[in-house]
């Protein structure tokens, strides 16, 4: 870490402005147009993958991260999809592949997001929304602020 403490670290807040495309260069999310996004380096609040890249950097650095999966959102695990029946869904009137969902959590405890992937006449097929961005190599252009 730098005397003049602008570098980043353990335990800094840090902000930066970062667009995450897949190797086929499709933007998968961004801060362009939103605020940048502020997060305390070290303790996990990103995925491994960019956090390690942001260690060290100075404010203003302007840098690229091209991560492997298994240092951004994991690798593909079919474990994490699941067909729902289509009766759990009542009360929405169409239901379409991207349409997000909260549902507890397989253990029973907590609830978390799920993005549909696949719809039949009977089955919604879902995924954990983590699971959407496994198994792409995630690029990252950031700048730390």
């Amino acid at each position: 870490m730098s005397e003049n403490g602008n570098t980043i670290g353990k335990d800094k807040v840090v902000s930066i402005d970062y667009t995450l495309t897949n190797d086929a260069g499709d933007v998968i999310d961004s801060s362009k147009g939103r605020e940048p996004l502020q997060y305390l380096h070290g303790h996990g609040g990103l995925i491994p993958g960019m956090e390690k890249g942001l260690e060290g950097r100075a404010v203003g650095d302007t840098f690229k991260l091209t991560l492997p999966p298994e240092e951004g959102y994991g690798k593909k695990d079919p474990n994490m999809v699941q067909a729902v029946p289509r009766s759990n869904f009542q009360g929405v009137p169409s239901i379409e592949k991207g349409m997000q969902f909260q549902a507890r959590s397989p253990d029973g405890h907590g609830a978390r997001v799920v993005t549909v992937v696949d719809v039949s006449a009977d089955t919604v097929t879902v995924t954990w929304t983590d699971a959407v961005l496994a198994g792409i190599v995630t690029v990252v252009p950031l700048i730390a602020l």
